[in-house]
């Protein structure tokens, strides 16, 4: 009887597409059922109950959780041809190191999101410490073809659905990240030639025009107003604004909202500028209030980043 498999993720996850390739390293069939992730089928919710994530890969109806143990999981059993980790347990435990290394927190993933969705200095430091973890991996390739050496393995696997993601960055800022890292570039397209890789990675056209939706809504949302409330609307930081209406009569419409959030991140949105507002708000108050000017530089600091 044929083993059933069921790969549940989404066309566009790095994670996903992991599993994807591992699976045709060894020649599996499978079938692969695209999740909405803000409507998770029940049959997600039932095999990954306690993340609620993709990838999960059912076979014969039982679930494997989390991309690199699923990708082991396959190495393992279906251990006829392409083996993924290396025999040896010394080598097979520096390849689980790497792969952690890359998989950690999502730390790399994160810097990159910030690179594609964040402005100024918060773009710049997301980049460079993009660009950070991938020279460190660079460093540990070398001039080896693969990570794990003379053939495409484990750390390879974990790596390279990234690859597009990188190159969707460069293409919207021109960050440079690839020039940064000529090697890496090397790898990538040495492990693109083979047909488990190229087949199984969404194409880079179509992950650039979703990555572009995802930066248009993204930006559409910190264009409208965002106010959370303090305290029942009372806009109350050292003095320097009284209530949000009276924001409202200085710059003459009806959303001018300055405030700190509870994670101290600070929302400025309104017309005329929130400079404006606040020069004009300063220019008006007592010398007693002015005391309070000096937050006026942070507030314009923290909405231009």
């Amino acid at each position: 009887m044929a083993d059933e498999l069921i790969l549940l993720g989404t066309w566009i996850s790095p994670y996903s597409t992991r599993v994807k390739i591992a699976l045709a390293e060894k020649g599996v069939d499978y079938e692969f059922r695209e999740e909405d992730l803000s409507n998770k089928s029940p049959l997600l919710l039932k095999m990954s109950p306690v993340h609620k994530k993709i990838p999960v890969l059912i076979h014969n109806g039982k679930p494997v959780c989390e991309s690199l143990i699923i990708v082991q999981y396959i190495d393992e059993v279906w251990n006829h041809k392409s083996p993924l980790l290396p025999s040896d347990p010394h080598y097979r435990s520096h390849a689980r190191f790497w792969a952690d290394y890359i998989a950690k927190d999502n730390k790399m993933h994160s810097a990159g999101s910030q690179l594609l969705f964040s402005t100024g200095e918060a773009q710049e430091t997301a980049k460079n410490d993009l660009i950070g973890y991938l020279k460190v991996l660079e460093g540990e390739l070398g001039d080896k073809p693969y990570f794990g050496g003379e053939t495409f393995g484990f750390v390879d696997v974990a790596l390279i659905p990234s690859y597009n993601f990188f190159c969707v960055c460069d293409q919207f800022g021109n960050f440079g990240i690839m020039v940064e890292c000529p090697s890496l570039v090397v790898w990538a397209h040495r492990c693109m030639e083979k047909e488990s890789v190229s087949k199984s990675l969404p194409d880079q056209h179509k992950a650039y025009d979703f990555c572009l939706e995802l930066k248009k809504k993204f930006e559409a949302k910190r264009s409208c107003l965002v106010f959370e409330e303090v305290q029942q609307n009372q806009i109350a930081i050292n003095g320097l604004f009284k209530k949000s209406d009276e924001l409202c009569n200085l710059c003459g419409t009806e959303a001018a909202v300055i405030t700190l959030s509870n994670a101290g991140n600070t929302f400025a949105f309104g017309n005329p500028s929130v400079d404006s507002v606040l020069d004009r708000y300063l220019s008006m108050t007592s010398s007693s209030s002015r005391a309070s000017a000096s937050f006026s530089s942070l507030f314009r600091h923290r909405v231009s980043t």
